[in-house]
């Protein structure tokens, strides 16, 4: 993350990281946060509005590819209209995401990912309005990527832009690790998304497979961090956009 920081500013490209971790989905809250920030950063610096690339990190990936869904879907909803988005390691399917933290509180193998599971669970049925069994259109609206919709819901706004998604889809660490299968990877969301993106015929999404690259910044193992992305390749993939 530092690395892609330092590049950012070598390419003389501006770096905005809008503070929306605490968010689920791009509800109506974030959104206005994103265009307000978006739109004094464009005034107050001079930048051009239409050379924008949205990413982001887990929930930070989810929020940049919703954007830029939304800026197809309804142009008059945002600021700018991304011409690439790339997500690390993001949940994609709400439905999917519910029925894996189910799983995950009720195992309580991690007591830490128990919790986190608890936390979104709480904060799904509250936003959502319950499970998807009860509001499925409202999960699939809000999603990513639904893998019961057609041409994947949301998804198929992204047939005509360069998407990257990336994975480190180490499915021996999360059983040894977390006592969790493929069922409960974001890898099986992101696969299906790229996929569903290239028989669209999208050539430009691609799925990025980083097995064995993840770690956190204490050097500990972890398929789920910033250090699957090279910092440089990505960085040449983002300026061949903005040329």
């Amino acid at each position: 993350n530092t690395s892609f920081a330092e590049l950012a500013h070598d390419n003389n490209l501006m770096l905005i990281i809008p503070s929306v971790n605490s968010n689920l989905f791009l509800n109506t809250v974030t959104l206005n946060f994103i265009n307000s920030t978006l739109s004094d950063a464009i005034a107050y610096y001079k930048l051009p509005s239409q050379k924008f690339i949205f990413g982001g990190f887990s929930l930070g990936g989810m929020t940049a590819l919703r954007y830029t869904e939304l800026s197809e879907e309804d142009k008059t909803k945002t600021i700018v209209h991304p011409l690439a988005a790339y997500a690390i390691d993001s949940p994609l399917d709400f439905s999917r995401l519910y029925a894996s933290f189910t799983r995950i509180s009720d195992t309580h193998f991690s007591e830490g990912a128990a919790a986190e599971a608890r936390n979104y669970l709480q904060k799904m049925n509250t936003q959502f309005g319950g499970s998807p069994e009860l509001n499925e259109k409202i999960y699939a609206s809000n999603s990513i990527f639904s893998i019961n919709e057609k041409n994947g819901g949301n998804a198929s706004f992204l047939k005509n832009t360069p998407v990257r998604v990336y994975c480190d889809p180490d499915i021996d660490w999360w059983l040894k690790n977390r006592s969790q299968d493929l069922y409960d990877s974001n890898a099986i969301d992101l696969t299906a998304f790229i996929n569903c993106l290239n028989i669209a015929g999208n050539k430009d999404a691609a799925f990025i497979n980083c097995l064995g690259k993840g770690y956190r910044l204490d050097g500990s193992r972890h398929p789920h961090a910033w250090s699957l992305v090279d910092a440089n390749d990505c960085m040449k993939w983002i300026s061949s956009y903005l040329k």
